[in-house]
């Protein structure tokens, strides 16, 4: 499949920091792409970039083949951003709010009013909801309508950053299923903190960290680009001294071990190691012992150091 979007050695520095560094990676059109990782890693700032609110220091962004950067007009009549901040003209109401944007996206009233019409029965949006001045709104009405705004010009790419941020479980399943319904015939690419999402609806997942991406691929390459990792943890009814927690940290293969309340955990690629950890500790009492399949959030641990 072609890709939709191309950074090409992209950077970014912000009061002499370096807040993105040589980006290079693509996303294919008509999936859903999720950028994940700690706060402040660079994942709004990617998005930012891509809706133009941004500009990169170094390298080229490219949209469906053009430079974000000489033909920024004609991108930008085809990306819906949603931002995390829930920011709408508080002296106007959320229909008001919807018909200006549709106004400037050049669209007619009669349209205008049908495409507002039709997100917010989607939407779970009351006639209220649209009436009542958005200062006076709960927070997850507030998500839903500046979601309504990012895609009431029905854009080909969408821009998702933290989506569901605030919003209620009901309404955040919901926002989720529609964005799950928008991939097969758009491009979109979200950020979230919440990780059973992002596996659960996400094609392909870039994990960031500190400006750079650090891993790339769909769910199942990601996992077997760990050859095959898994999470140990054992419940004990003895106490592990400093002596033994050294020696595990210092074998390689034993990664990173940890003591706490009488659950000793660490992640190992071979089967041996934990063999070779319950040799030493058997002694103590074991209690309990769990294998863990390998999941997106332990990946995030180890790209970003914990």
């Amino acid at each position: 499949m072609a890709s939709s979007i191309t950074f090409k050695s992209v950077a970014k520095k912000s009061k002499g920091k370096t807040v993105l560094a040589d980006l290079s990676f693509g996303i294919e059109e008509r999936s859903a792409f999720a950028l994940v990782g700690r706060n402040g890693s660079g994942k709004s700032l990617v998005l930012r970039l891509l809706s133009g609110l941004s500009k990169s220091n170094k390298g080229n962004i490219y949209i469906k083949g053009q430079d974000i950067l000489t033909r920024s007009s004609e991108i930008q009549s085809i990306i819906g951003y949603m931002p995390q901040s829930n920011y709408l003209n508080e002296s106007l109401k959320p229909i008001d709010n919807l018909m200006y944007f549709c106004k400037i996206c050049g669209m007619q009233k009669k349209e205008s009013e049908g495409k507002i019409n039709s997100w917010a029965d989607r939407l779970g949006l009351t006639e209220n909801d649209l009436n009542t001045y958005t200062s006076r709104l709960s927070f997850s009405t507030t998500r839903k309508i500046i979601f309504a705004r990012s895609i009431i010009h029905d854009p080909e790419i969408l821009l998702f950053d933290e989506p569901t941020r605030g919003m209620d479980s009901i309404n955040a399943s919901n926002l989720w299923d529609i964005i799950d319904s928008l991939k097969r015939s758009k491009t979109i690419i979200f950020s979230t903190s919440d990780l059973s999402s992002v596996e659960r609806y996400a094609d392909r997942i870039g994990i960031i960290n500190n400006g750079s991406m650090r891993m790339l691929g769909t769910m199942d390459s990601l996992i077997n680009s760990t050859e095959g990792i898994a999470l140990f943890e054992i419940d004990l009814e003895g106490e592990v001294d400093k002596e033994l927690m050294d020696r595990f940290n210092e074998n390689k293969k034993i990664l990173k071990p940890e003591y706490k309340g009488h659950r000793l955990s660490f992640y190992s690629r071979e089967k041996k190691y934990f063999f070779m950890v319950l040799k030493e500790i058997i002694h103590l009492g074991v209690r309990d012992i769990k294998l863990k399949k390998y999941k997106l959030r332990n990946i995030i641990e180890n790209m970003v150091g914990g």
